[in-house]
């Protein structure tokens, strides 16, 4: 299915799927394979440096058939990239070539390698978790402070 034919923007999806894949790994600390729909599955392959995403109907390939074809994708993007994966600096248009390969494995339009952006939201994400717990360990032992400081003054009293 090509989301765009269906007026969803590829901001939409990137969002909602960092989202989901933030949320595994904190809710559960486990990556997620797959989101299983009604009529179609959306599959995540994770390689050394990136995260491929694949949305299959259900019934059009087999996992076997799907783990070959993300084999392939990996392979290919990685060999491609390596040197450009190795020094990223969020610019996700170099990749947009890559496009070209997907529409002749796939046979389809793929979305646009904006995907790769959403991970930043995840490494974002952690940085800011770690600001707040060092936030909330310093209010913390703020807080344990006041108490002593209180204690004391209740007993002199």
């Amino acid at each position: 299915m090509d989301f765009r034919n269906e007026g969803i923007s590829t901001d939409l999806i990137s969002s909602f799927l960092s989202a989901i894949l933030t949320f595994a790994d904190e809710a559960f600390a486990e990556e997620i394979q797959h989101i299983k729909f009604s009529n179609r599955r959306i599959l995540f392959e994770f390689s050394d440096q990136v995260l491929f995403i694949l949305a299959v109907g259900d019934e059009s390939a087999s996992d076997s058939q799907i783990k070959k074809i993300f084999d392939q994708i990996a392979k290919k993007f990685n060999e491609q990239f390596h040197s450009a994966l190795e020094h990223f600096n969020g610019n996700v248009e170099q990749f947009e070539i890559f496009s070209e390969y997907l529409t002749k494995l796939v046979k389809k339009e793929p979305l646009s390698v904006k995907i790769l952006q959403a991970l930043d939201f995840k490494e974002n994400f952690k940085k800011v978790e770690e600001y707040f717990n060092k936030k909330f360990v310093k209010l913390q032992r703020r807080m344990a402070e006041l108490d002593s400081f209180f204690k004391k003054k209740i007993v002199k009293k």
